[in-house]
């Protein structure tokens, strides 16, 4: 019996490693009510964006189409949006931030460029890699970068263990180099890699980020215009209306003359 359990421990101990990435590939949910009642209906989008409502500003709400607003984002924040949920032809998105969650529409969001960003904006570019790792096998180290010619943010990591890498898609840019991507590397997803020139940090930038075109914020902040999306300002209707009443109830009533 116990040859049997040491024999257990030990082929645990060799799926390890098979089993640490899928535990990073779980979706992580939002603690939210109306996702937590509609998990079904509702898509993960894993997605960075800023906020970009015409007025300046976005309205949070407790759930896709209510009236009820909870906070108010102003435009160039960002946020991680979760998972969207479709309310009669129109996509909302769920945040969540520390203890703040709620729901925003989408089309007041402006996607930061990203590595989706790219492969969405040369989709028709894009070609399935047929090749092997020989480039990359060679190489003293590797860089990964955000996308190809992003210019930024290249991370050099030291060439080891590189035989499982597994190149899905590739890109050629304008000079002739061929790129590959990663979907995962040394705890990094979606990441790509110069095949042709696998080791140089210093590749200029030909696809920059560009500068996000947002509305202008608001000059002064505006009021809600209605008090039941802010509770903090029904209350205090509510307190305002009490004084006056109890205010003319002291100034008008006057009590009976007592019988002698």
């Amino acid at each position: 019996m116990f040859k049997r359990i040491l024999t257990l421990a030990a082929a645990c101990l060799l799926l390890l490693p098979l089993l640490l990435p899928a535990a990073a590939d779980v979706l992580i949910e939002p603690r939210n009510s109306f996702y937590e009642r509609n998990a079904e209906q509702c898509v993960p989008l894993n997605r960075l964006f800023y906020i970009n409502g015409e007025d300046g500003y976005l309205s949070v709400n407790d759930e896709p189409g209510s009236r009820r607003e909870t906070a108010r984002l102003l435009n160039g924040e960002q946020v991680f949006i979760m998972f969207t949920y479709d309310r009669s032809g129109k996509p909302w998105g769920v945040y969540e931030h520390g203890s703040d969650t709620g729901w925003l529409p989408m089309g007041g969001l402006y996607p930061v460029h990203d590595v989706f960003w790219f492969m969405d904006e040369y989709a028709d570019e894009l070609y399935p890699y047929t090749g092997d790792n020989e480039a990359l096998l060679s190489a003293d180290s590797i860089v990964v970068w955000p996308w190809p010619g992003a210019g930024t943010d290249g991370y050099t990591f030291p060439n080891e263990n590189l035989q499982w890498l597994d190149v899905t898609t590739a890109y050629t840019d304008p000079d002739g180099r061929e790129w590959g991507f990663i979907g995962y590397f040394y705890g990094r997803r979606n990441v790509w890699i110069c095949l042709a020139d696998p080791a140089n940090d210093a590749i200029p930038a030909f696809h920059p980020a560009p500068e996000p075109q947002l509305y202008p914020q608001p000059d002064v902040w505006p009021l809600p215009d209605d008090p039941g999306r802010f509770p903090w300002l029904a209350v205090g209707l509510a307190a305002g209306a009490v004084i006056v009443t109890v205010t003319l109830l002291l100034v008008f009533w006057k009590p009976k003359p007592s019988a002698e």
